[in-house]
């Protein structure tokens, strides 16, 4: 088992701004005084509800600081100071919006008198607790706005706003008092400031000119490249060039072998001196040159030592010039230069103690929008037990009675259930009306239209073409104010990227009392001109919200962070216990007993074990029921958005298992990252020029050499790359996989006859993303040399069989990824086969990175897997190679890496009794597990 702990836990706080909820769905557009007489107006004891407010602004003023200046300096290991500044502009920005909720007093009558209603029921729950949720409040009164001055800044706000004044290296935010006096609220870094950071972490240095670039004889239009090229990789992050007349230059880069690299960066220049901040990379051995379309850039005599001299082409071109070096002359031309002394991936993983107080800080923040922010409050439900799959259907339309909601109540919100939509759906059409009571024909029949709205189905979280159904709630662009004698109808469509009506399937109920007035309508197919009734008793399903406003006592705060959890299982029960941290810094201690209801014969599910971060309580989000030991870690339910979840469950029909994921971030474990930045940094210098031609956009051909697992077959491919049966999971690999479970797999035709029916899922494709990524283009080519059944030996077939390994060594590859071990767990040979199989790659040119074994079914034996992972981690260590741990994060003492039972795992080619064949969640979990310990 490697020495290392790796992760698995998916951390994020959501939140939206309280400007997008009270401008897009309430319109309000009054001010901020009208806003407090309107809550004045409803109970005059609000005025001391807004007393408590105003004297806690401090409070979350601090927090919205203190979130400013975390956030910037978990950026700037990017090295641009720029970048970061804007981003924290943005982040003022997005609490300066909040004022909008407090200036905002309603366009309409109905929507004052709900506000009013909401206020009386603050006013008669504030009590005690009003301190702790009045904390959140001052949100509303921050002015983002930053001023030359202070006098400035406070006479551009009202009393009890706040405004910012640049400082040196500071920016301090201050609350305007009265004409005369502030207080300052908070301190945080400048761009100056941060600038200062990044170039503290760098090596700065220069090229050509040592001093200021003076006037000097002019230089013919060509193009000059100096003689001496990056010692290093860095940046050119300024330009200092004297020019004779204005004009614009050409910027680039160039190798002696294939002359200029990336595209050129044109940069305007005025007569005189010129300091010009730029963003260049440049690679070690790369040189720099540039492009002057007239007699405007110049040059000195000069022998001393900064002049690198430079060669010289007297045209535009892109051809490394190699004639024409001039050795006695300077350009005048000063290029800086900033060299990272901490890598990006060291510096991120060494600062996971400020990340994780940006997370803290985003509870904060989250916790100031629940407060500040509506909430959605449900005035009809009607909950799906059932969905119509897309079939044929060309749409949907349905109706909601709102029996008790009384005339002029503002509805905001409307949730569908059962969504699915075929394939190529990009959007979906809501149309909502007003609708006359009694009437039982289709809308738009007895309608008024209210608002047509486009909703995009990757905003929903509805993947297109996808088996699964889903809950959609589709906020209102306009408020909806329901009139007497009406009811709120509506119509759902699936459009394309051409606005083609698409198929869509839809959830329902059961309801024999359901009236024709209120069952639903749906399109016979895509062409149907006329609904068609649902049927009795079905009826569609859905919710209406109203917004409501909390108050204190309605929400338990501080609320909860992070926390670390143990979680053992007896009998029938799941036992809980651990410590939390609370956004305060408050630490606390839970625990619990959940009791899941056990699956029916023959199945499992897997639940999550989530912890509320409001109220610490615990409580289980069931997945669903699936056949056992076999796709039920494909179909886990959604963590809920205002709860952390801390372990997994497999619950069978007579069986249960749980693991803890709470210690874990990414992939990595909590309180291993030093070790895990020393193994990047080992691989990441294996893979060095694979990284570097990534960053250059350098065309990369990357092999992957290895067993079924590789593979991914259908049928026995031969020696050579790729073909027709490579890459096939859903025909083979995953064969006992249900057909639903097969379909969340996208499939592509690669153009060598088969058809649409190759899929890109492993390791590799994983990597090959990373790589691409890096490099901002397709430069990646897979090639796949997997061949099932197989391990490392040099017998026919196998791994060492000189007639296969041929054809990868044959095929100039820049990366192999060797992956064998599964075949031959427990057995002696890997050791020495695998330090033979990278000799050879290496010997060819070929950079490694040896793939650990996936860890089998829990049924399968753990001690030969062991043994296995342990000696191909010591073939890779031993003869060069990068290496994949996968020990890290699916051993017994790292399954929380994993996420899941072990008991669940490698079940995709069998049913009923786990094997050695990973599924499709846990072939991402491996991907992701190597593209971290690749430092890609």
């Amino acid at each position: 088992m490697s020495s290392f702990d790796i992760d698995v836990a998916n951390r994020g706080i959501p939140g939206a701004t309280t400007y997008e909820r009270a401008q897009a769905l309430f319109g309000f557009t009054g001010t901020e005084e009208e806003y407090m007489a309107s809550l004045r107006g409803a109970d005059a004891d609000t005025t001391e509800l807004q007393a408590a407010v105003t004297s806690a602004s401090g409070s979350a003023g601090a927090a919205a600081a203190d979130r400013a200046a975390i956030e910037p300096l978990a950026a700037q290991v990017d090295g641009d100071a720029q970048a970061v500044e804007t981003s924290r502009q943005l982040v003022a920005a997005d609490l300066s919006s909040t004022q909008s909720l407090a200036t905002a007093a309603g366009t309409s009558a109905s929507v004052a008198d709900q506000r009013a209603g909401d206020a009386e029921t603050a006013a008669a729950q504030a009590g005690g607790i009003l301190t702790q949720a009045t904390t959140a409040r001052d949100a509303a009164f921050v002015n983002a706005n930053v001023y030359a001055d202070i006098a400035t800044g406070r006479a551009a706000v009202a009393d009890l706003q706040q405004f910012q004044v640049v400082s040196g290296d500071e920016i301090i935010r201050y609350r305007r008092d009265s004409v005369s006096t502030q207080t300052e609220m908070a301190r945080y870094p400048s761009a100056s400031a941060l600038s200062k950071s990044v170039d503290a972490l760098s090596e700065l240095s220069f090229m050509a000119r040592s001093g200021q670039p003076i006037a000097g004889a002019n230089l013919a239009s060509g193009t000059y490249v100096l003689n001496q090229p990056a010692s290093a990789d860095g940046e050119v992050y300024r330009l200092d060039i004297w020019s004779l007349s204005a004009t614009t230059v050409s910027l680039r880069r160039f190798t002696q072998a294939s002359g200029q690299i990336g595209p050129s960066l044109a940069i305007p220049l005025a007569a005189g001196f010129n300091s010009i901040n730029i963003e260049l990379p440049i690679v070690a051995g790369q040189y720099l040159g540039i492009y002057t379309p007239g007699n405007s850039l110049c040059a000195t005599a000069s022998t001393t030592a900064d002049n690198v001299g430079y060669v010289r082409t007297l045209a535009d071109t892109t051809e490394f010039p190699t004639s024409g070096a001039i050795n006695s002359n300077r350009i005048e031309v000063r290029f800086y230069i900033r060299r990272r002394i901490v890598t990006k991936e060291s510096f991120e993983l060494l600062g996971a103690e400020v990340q994780a107080s940006v997370e803290t800080v985003e509870a904060v923040r989250a916790a100031i929008d629940d407060f500040a922010a509506p909430v959605l409050s449900a005035v009809e439900t009607r909950d799906a037990t059932a969905a119509y799959t897309t079939g044929n259907f060309g749409g949907w339309a349905g109706a909601m009675l709102l029996p008790g909601v009384s005339d002029g109540t503002v509805l905001t919100a409307l949730e569908l259930q059962g969504i699915r939509v075929a394939a190529g759906a990009t959007v979906l059409r809501l149309m909502v009306y007003s609708r006359q009571n009694g009437e039982v024909a289709a809308p738009p029949a007895g309608c008024a239209l209210a608002f047509t709205q486009d909703y995009q189905v990757s905003d929903l979280e509805i993947t297109a073409g996808a088996s699964d159904f889903k809950s959609a709630t589709f906020r209102f662009p306009v408020p909806y104010i329901k009139g007497s004698g009406n009811h709120l109808a509506w119509r759902l469509e699936a459009r394309d990227a051409a606005d083609a009506k698409v198929n869509i399937g839809m959830g329902y109920l059961v309801d024999a009392a359901a009236t024709a007035s209120e069952r639903g309508w749906y399109y016979a197919n895509l062409t149907a001109l006329n609904y068609s009734a649902l049927a009795a008793p079905n009826k569609v399903a859905g919710v209406v919200f109203r917004d409501r406003y909390t108050v204190p006592g309605e929400k338990a705060l501080p609320v909860v962070a992070s926390a670390e959890a143990d979680i053992s299982v007896a009998g029938g029960n799941i036992a809980v216990t651990g410590s939390l941290s609370r956004v305060t810094g408050e630490q606390a201690t839970f625990s619990g007993t959940l009791t899941p209801v056990l699956a029916a014969a023959g199945q499992e599910r897997i639940d999550l074990i989530v912890l509320d971060r409001a109220t610490s309580a615990l409580s289980l989000v069931a997945g669903s029921p699936r056949t056992a030991q076999l796709d039920s870690l494909e179909w886990q339910g959604p963590v809920p958005s205002n709860a952390l979840m801390i372990g997994r469950a497999r619950v069978g029909s007579a069986s249960i298992q749980a693991v803890s994921v709470a210690d874990w971030r990414g992939v990595i474990r909590k309180g291993s990252e030093a070790a895990m930045a020393a193994h990047i940094e080992r691989n990441r210098s294996v893979l060095r020029k694979v990284v570097s031609k990534a960053a250059r956009a350098g065309a990369i051909r990357l092999g992957g050499y290895g067993d079924s697992i590789t593979a991914l077959q259908f049928g026995a491919p031969g020696f050579e790359a790729n073909g027709q049966v490579r890459d096939r999971a859903t025909a083979s690999y995953l064969t006992h996989y249900p057909s639903d479970t097969k379909a969340v797999l996208p499939v592509f035709d690669t153009g060598d006859g088969a058809g649409q029916v190759h899929t890109r899922l492993g390791w590799n494709w994983d990597i090959k993303i990373a790589l691409d990524d890096m490099a901002g283009a397709d430069v990646v080519a897979y090639f796949n040399y997997g061949i099932g059944g197989t391990s490392s030996q040099p017998t026919a077939n196998n791994g060492l069989d000189p007639a296969r390994i041929a054809f990868p060594l044959g095929d100039n590859l820049d990366l192999v990824v060797i992956a064998f071990g599964m075949n031959e767990r427990g057995q002696s040979y890997t050791y020495a086969n695998i330090v033979a199989m990278i000799g050879q790659f290496k010997a060819a040119g070929v950079a490694c990175v040896v793939m650990g074994c996936p860890r089998p079914n829990a049924n399968q034996s753990l001690s030969a897997w062991r043994v296995t992972n342990n000696a191909l981690e010591a073939a890779a260590m031993d003869a060069g190679a990068a290496f994949i741990s996968t020990a890290a994060i699916a051993d017994d003492q790292t399954i929380g890496g994993m996420g899941i039972p072990a008991q669940a795992l490698a079940s995709a080619n069998t049913i009923n009794n786990g094997n050695n064949h990973p599924g499709i969640y846990e072939l991402r979990r491996y991907g992701l597990a190597a593209v971290t310990q690749l430092g890609l």
